[in-house]
C-alpha cells in the first residue's frame, strides 16, 4: 500500500506492507521518500500508479518514483489545471495524463456569448517527455481522468456552452486515443434536460478497456428520499456504446454513492459503497453492496498491475470469416489481396496484448469463407491453418467454422431478401442435421492433435443470433426482415446446437463459448437496431460483409472470450 503523508512540514511517499517485524507490533515501511516538488493536491487523489513505479501530483506537474524509491525529478507543467476528482491518471507504460486549463482570463469570458479560443488542453507526459496534446472544445473543462488500455485516456469533461454560446452545457465521456485523437463521446447529461437530477457520478476503466460509469440520481418530478437511486452502466471502450445497464432498486431505493467514491470491481461483480443521504447531509445508514455485472473486471491500470506475474500464453486465432474480421477494413497483407481478409480489428487482434486476457498472438490465420475442410488443408493458396498449432506451443486457441459448410450467410440473405422456407433454409438443416456432426468430429480430432502445449485451452465460439425475433416495421431499411426472418433464425439455432453438441462429444480441453447466453454482449444489439453490432444487406452481395459483424461485434467477440477465458 501506497500514500502521501504529511510529516514536519514536508511531503513524504510512503510504501507499506502488511509484514511485521520480529519483536516489532508496527508494518514494514520498504518506502519512505521526499517528494522534491512542490506539492499541492490532496494526498488521496494525488497519486497514481504504473507499470514500473507511482507517479505523484505536484501543485505545478508530476514525479515519476520506481517502487525502489528512485526518482526521475519533478516535471513542471506550465499552467496545470485543478480537477476536482482524480486530478491525473497513468497507464502501465508510465504515460501521464493530466489537465492543462485555459487561462483564468479566458474561462471568465465563457459567459452567455463566449468569444471563440477558450480552449483548454489534455496532456500526455511520458517519463522521458511530452507524448500529445488533445485540445478540449471551447469552454470545457476535464472533471476527471482514467487511463485506457490503449494508450490513451477517457476523460468526463464539462462544457459550459456550445454551438457558441447558443446549445445547452453538456456533460460527456471522451476517449482519446494513444495519439491523442479523439474516438468517440457519450453525451451523459445536458441542461436542457429536466427529467432527471444527477448527485454525482464516477467512472472506471476495466482491464478489458470498457468503461464502468456509476451515477446517483433522482427523478425530477420525485424529490423524496426514497426516490434516489443509484445506476451502473457499462460501455464499450472502443465505440462508446452502451453494453448494459442496471439500477439499484428495492431495498437499496433512497441510498446514493456518497460522494464520488469510484465502485470496486472483480470479474463479473461489482462493490458500491451507499448511504442514505439528503444532498450532501449524509446520516449513519451504510452499506457495501455487491452488485452481478456480467463483463467487468479489474481496473486499469491497476488490475494490470495486480496480473503481473502471471504469464502471457501463446494464442492461436482459426477459423472462418467471424473470425478473420470480414467486413472491417482494413486488413491485413496478404489477406487483403487473396480474399482471407483478416482484420486489423478482429477480435484476435483485440486479445493480443490485451491486461485482462495476457494472450500473445503467435498466429492469426482465420480466412474467410473457410469451411471445416479449408481449415484443415487450406484455402486461397494458404496452407492448413492448423500448421500454427504444429509449430506453437500454443496454450489458447479460438475457432469459429462450420456456418461455411452449410453456406450460412447465403442462406440468411435468402431467407431475408426472398421465400427460404422450404427451400434453403431446410436444406441447410438437413446439412446441419445429416452431414456437419462427422465434418466438426474430424476437425476437432484433427486440432487435438497438434495442439501439444499443457493445460491448453480451445475455445470454439457460436454464431450469434443476429435476426431479432420482433423486428420494428418503422426503422428504415429493414422491410427484408419481415417474411422468413424465423426460418433463418431456426438455422442459427439449429448451428449453434450442432457446434455445441460436437463440443461435448469432443470433450477437454474444447469449450463452447454461446455468443446467445444470457448477458451476452450480441443480446440486443441485432439487425436494425440502434447500435446494431452487424453489417446488413451490403451491395454486391458478393461483397462478403453481408450479415458480418461490424467492428463493434468483434469488440463483442472480444468481450465474450475474455470472459470466458477469466472463469
Amino acid at each position: 500500500m501506497y500514500g502521501v503523508v504529511h510529516c514536519n512540514g514536508s511531503y513524504r511517499l510512503v510504501g507499506y506492507t502488511p509484514e511485521v517485524a520480529p519483536g516489532s507490533t508496527e508494518p514494514s515501511v520498504p518506502l519512505d521518500v521526499a517528494i522534491t516538488g512542490q506539492f499541492g493536491g490532496q494526498p488521496n487523489d494525488s497519486l497514481a500508479t504504473f507499470g514500473n513505479g507511482l507517479v505523484v501530483q505536484l501543485a505545478n506537474g508530476v514525479q515519476y518514483f520506481s517502487y525502489e524509491g528512485s526518482t526521475s525529478g519533478p516535471v513542471v507543467i506550465s499552467n496545470f489545471g485543478t480537477i476536482p476528482d482524480r486530478t491525473i491518471a497513468a497507464d502501465t507504460g508510465g504515460r501521464t495524463f493530466y489537465a492543462v486549463a485555459a487561462t483564468s482570463g479566458q474561462q471568465s469570458l465563457c459567459g452567455i456569448n463566449p468569444p471563440p479560443g477558450i480552449m483548454g488542453q489534455i496532456q500526455a507526459m511520458a517519463p522521458d517527455g511530452p507524448a500529445w496534446a488533445h485540445l478540449l472544445p471551447e469552454c470545457a473543462r476535464v472533471i476527471s481522468l482514467r487511463p485506457s488500455i490503449n494508450g490513451g485516456v477517457i476523460a468526463e469533461l464539462y462544457q459550459e456552452h456550445t454551438n457558441g454560446g447558443v446549445g445547452p452545457a453538456v456533460r460527456k465521456l471522451v476517449s482519446i486515443g494513444g495519439s491523442g485523437e479523439q474516438l468517440w463521446e457519450l453525451i451523459l447529461e445536458t441542461s436542457a434536460s429536466v427529467d432527471r437530477y444527477y448527485i454525482n457520478r464516477s467512472f472506471s476503466v476495466t482491464i478489458r478497456g470498457d468503461v464502468l460509469l456509476q451515477q446517483s440520481y433522482f427523478n425530477a418530478n420525485d424529490s423524496s428520499i426514497n426516490a434516489r437511486r443509484v445506476g451502473m452502466t457499462l460501455v464499450n471502450g472502443a465505440t462508446g456504446w452502451v453494453i448494459a445497464s442496471k439500477e439499484l432498486t428495492g431495498e437499496n431505493q433512497g441510498y446514493i454513492v456518497h460522494g464520488n467514491v469510484t465502485a470496486a470491481m472483480t470479474n463479473d461483480r461489482v462493490y458500491v459503497a451507499l448511504a442514505r443521504c439528503i444532498w450532501d447531509s449524509c446520516g449513519s445508514e451504510r452499506k457495501l453492496y455487491a452488485l452481478d455485472f456480467r463483463g467487468v473486471d479489474l481496473d486499469f491500470p491497476r488490475g494490470a498491475v495486480l496480473k503481473y506475474n502471471e504469464p502471457w500464453l501463446s494464442y492461436v486465432a482459426l477459423g472462418d470469416s467471424y473470425s478473420s474480421g470480414e467486413g472491417v477494413e482494413p486488413f491485413i497483407a496478404p489477406s487483403d489481396t487473396n480474399g482471407c481478409h483478416r482484420s486489423r480489428d478482429a477480435y484476435a487482434k483485440l486479445l493480443d496484448g490485451s491486461p485482462a486476457s495476457r494472450l500473445n498472438v503467435t498466429s492469426f490465420v482465420a480466412c474467410s469463407g473457410a469451411t471445416t475442410q479449408d481449415v484443415i488443408n487450406g484455402k486461397n493458396g494458404e496452407p492448413s491453418q492448423l500448421n500454427a498449432l504444429a509449430t506453437n506451443q500454443a496454450r489458447r486457441v479460438t475457432i469459429s467454422a462450420g456456418g461455411n459448410d452449410i453456406d450460412f450467410v447465403g442462406v440468411a440473405t435468402a431467407c431475408v431478401t426472398g421465400n427460404c422456407g422450404d427451400g434453403e433454409s431446410a436444406e441447410a438443416i438437413r446439412k446441419i442435421r445429416e452431414e456437419l456432426p462427422s465434418k466438426l468430429d474430424t476437425l476437432y480430432a484433427e486440432i487435438r492433435a497438434r495442439v501439444t502445449a499443457t493445460n491448453a485451452r480451445i475455445l470454439v465460439v457460436g454464431y450469434p443470433l443476429l435476426i431479432p425475433e420482433v423486428v420494428d416495421q418503422n426503422l428504415p431499411n429493414c422491410f427484408y426482415l419481415q417474411d422468413d426472418k424465423d426460418a433463418a433464425r431456426s438455422v442459427i439455432l439449429e448451428l449453434d446446437a450442432a457446434i455445441q453438441a460436437a463440443v461435448s462429444r469432443a470433450g477437454s480441453p474444447f469449450e463452447y463459448v454461446d455468443p446467445n447466453a444470457p448477458g451476452s454482449p450480441f443480446i440486443g444489439h441485432e439487425l436494425c437496431k440502434s447500435g446494431s453490432y452487424f453489417h446488413g444487406l451490403v451491395w454486391p452481395f458478393n461483397q462478403g460483409y453481408t450479415f458480418h459483424p461490424n467492428a463493434a461485434g468483434q469488440q463483442a467477440y472480444r468481450q465474450l472470450i475474455e470472459t470466458r477465458l477469466a472463469s
